[in-house]
Order: C-alpha cells, then sequence, then structure tokens
C-alpha cells in the first residue's frame, strides 16, 4: 500500500499560498487600522478646533468676565472683539485657557492680524512639527479695523 506523503510538494505550495494569503490579510487589516485612528484624530482635531474658534463669536460667562470671575471665555463685546479680553486672557495663562476650552489633550494658538498681514495679537504655541494641525480663519473688528483671526489647534 502506497501512503500519501504529508510533506508533499502541492502541500507545500498550497501552505505557502494560504500563509502568503493570511499575512497580506493581516498587514492590510493593520494599515487600514492605523489609517482610520489618523482619520479619527483628524476629525477630533478639526471640531475642537471650530469649538475653539467660537470664543471669538461669543461674550463669554459672565459677559463682562476678568480673570477672577471667568467661567467660558468669550472675547467680544457689542459685536466686535474687546482688547480688554485679550488682554485678561493673557493673564490667565496657557494652561488655564486649555482648561477652560476643554483642550487639554491638544495646544492651541490664537493669531489676530491685519490686511497687511501684520500680527496684532498673538497668544499659545504655534505649531512645533505637529502630526496634525486643524486651523480655521474667522473675520472679525478690532480697533475699528477688519481682522483676520486665525485659531489653530495641533497634536
Amino acid at each position: 500500500m502506497n501512503r500519501g506523503q504529508i510533506f508533499s510538494t502541492d502541500f507545500m505550495f498550497a501552505l505557502s499560498l494560504f500563509l502568503i494569503g493570511v499575512t497580506m490579510t493581516l498587514v492590510t487589516w493593520r494599515n487600514y487600522e492605523f489609517m482610520l485612528q489618523q482619520q479619527k484624530t483628524q476629525n477630533e482635531i478639526l471640531r475642537s478646533a471650530f469649538l475653539v474658534s467660537d470664543i471669538w463669536w461669543s461674550e463669554g460667562l459672565p459677559n463682562r468676565w476678568n480673570p477672577s470671575n471667568v467661567v467660558s471665555i468669550g472675547l467680544i463685546n457689542d459685536n466686535v472683539i474687546n482688547t480688554t479680553k485679550l488682554q485678561f486672557l493673557q493673564s490667565l495663562g496657557y494652561e488655564r485657557v486649555k482648561q477652560l476650552l476643554n483642550t487639554q489633550q491638544y495646544e492651541i494658538h490664537f493669531r489676530v492680524s491685519d490686511r497687511e498681514n501684520k500680527t496684532l495679537f498673538e497668544f499659545g504655541q504655534p505649531p512645533v512639527q505637529p502630526d496634525f494641525v486643524s486651523k480655521v480663519g474667522r473675520i472679525g473688528i478690532l480697533n475699528h479695523s477688519i481682522v483676520l483671526i486665525e485659531t489653530m489647534v495641533w497634536k
């Protein structure tokens, strides 16, 4: 009687193809999972950037807040940027502002510039070798002039 050999050429070829297929599937799966995680992080940063940039459109709580009574940061009064609140923002400090904006896991940076791109106000940490950056640009009024407001959130 002839017995089949378990390590025949056909078996080894089929096993090799199977292992290559499984390996390719696992590599593709991990790559896809990594891309999904990156997309999720980018979406979270974009969402945070829009939420943070809302301080340029609200008065905050209380409406005329100062560093000792601020509950929620807002930088306008009567539809224009309040320069006193910009000074208060500086005196609150970077970590306290991040805490009030609920963005402890990300870094933030604000920049207000005039029509010639001259910086009028800047706060926070500009991105240095970021993994992800989201930038929201808005238009506002500061000292009776139209200004560009940039809000950046990065990780």
